[in-house]
């Protein structure tokens, strides 16, 4: 059975949990959303301009699905394609280790910028926790508003909960907020691309 490169596309999008969207073949990412996630830009699709293939891709989770229009007809894949593949995937790694770092260094100048929390912050009121090695401050959130545009919102008195890597170095940081924003629908966050591998548990 022949299927479209549409089609091939929609399969491989489904399987990483993306939405697919129908994206021009100029060899570059496209954001849509998650399956799961109203949120728009944490999916990637990428027709390769020879029509012949493509990538989806979700930031969030890091899986992707490499697709072939020779697979479907049938036809064994080139080395050409198995070329343009490894190629991809290297690039896809290199670009999400960048961003990781990056968000590594917001979320170490976001801490040292922070201040001790106070022990009157509502979150830790409702939980029964002392301010033990928790900061806080001002936190920044592009959200999706009406019309597709993106807009900077600031939450303040967030608390931030350092999370590290195995050399014990912050690499992420989770924000709690006092109070629900609507923008948002919920009251955690954590700093986007960023790797987590420890964290310290708070809450109960």
């Amino acid at each position: 059975m022949n299927h479209s490169i549409e089609d091939l596309a929609r399969e491989a999008c489904l399987e990483v949990g993306i939405e697919y969207i129908t994206v021009p073949a100029d060899g570059e990412f496209h954001p849509t959303k998650l399956l799961d996630s109203p949120k728009k830009g944490n999916g990637r699709i990428k027709l390769f301009s020879d029509l012949k293939g493509g990538v989806a891709f979700n930031w969030v989770t890091g899986q992707s699905q490499n697709f072939f229009i020779n697979r479907s007809n049938g036809l064994p894949v080139t080395e050409q394609d198995r070329e343009k593949a490894k190629a991809e995937q290297q690039r896809r790694k290199a670009e999400l280790i960048t961003q990781q770092n990056k968000a590594a260094i917001k979320a170490q100048s976001l801490w040292v910028s922070g201040k001790p929390a106070s022990k009157d912050h509502p979150y830790l009121i409702k939980k029964d926790i002392p301010p033990l090695f928790i900061r806080s401050g001002n936190w920044e959130k592009w959200v999706l508003s009406e019309g597709d545009t993106w807009k900077k919102i600031i939450i303040e008195n967030v608390l931030l909960i350092p999370l590290f890597n195995y050399s014990g170095v912050i690499r992420n940081l989770q924000a709690i907020f006092p109070t629900i924003p609507p923008e948002l629908e919920r009251n955690k966050d954590f700093l986007p691309n960023s790797r987590v591998v420890r964290f310290i548990f708070l809450g109960r």
